[in-house]
């Protein structure tokens, strides 16, 4: 009897652990690659990054993330900066530097389940939200 309760435990372990660190944790490996959440400053979900891609919480291809943290749009147009990996801001007082030649569109991955909302952050002198650029997307 305690060998089936244990491999029952066992196998909804295996189901609900990987939905679990979806949901709740801002870093996540699924499906071997690794996806980070994207949230606006004020702490509402955007969308996330994989394979150093951004996408919409639907899965619509937005830009790419430079190794550096620099983040482009699909059209190579500057967006802002990759800041505590889960958010996107642009300091106000930098120049914008010159676009780049756009990437070729990836396929887009299947959404992830979308997250709760993180608790919204001070708001950071010099610094604004650079996903507001994206206000008509399907957030």
């Amino acid at each position: 009897m305690l060998n089936l309760l244990e491999q029952i435990t066992k196998h909804w372990r295996k189901i609900f652990d990987p939905a679990a660190q979806i949901f709740f944790n801002s870093v996540v490996i699924y499906q071997g690659v690794k996806m980070i959440k994207i949230f606006h400053w004020n702490g509402t979900y955007f969308g996330f990054i994989k394979n150093g891609n951004l996408f919409s919480a639907t899965s619509n291809y937005l830009g790419w993330i430079d190794n550096d943290g620099t983040v482009w749009n699909k059209d190579g147009h500057y967006i802002g900066e990759q800041v505590e990996e889960n958010y996107i801001l642009r300091k106000t007082n930098k120049m914008k530097p010159m676009s780049k030649m756009p990437k070729m569109t990836p396929m887009s991955p299947m959404s992830p389940m979308r997250p709760m909302n993180k608790m919204g952050k001070m708001g950071r002198m010099g610094w604004i939200d650079a996903l507001d650029d994206f206000q008509n997307e399907d957030n």
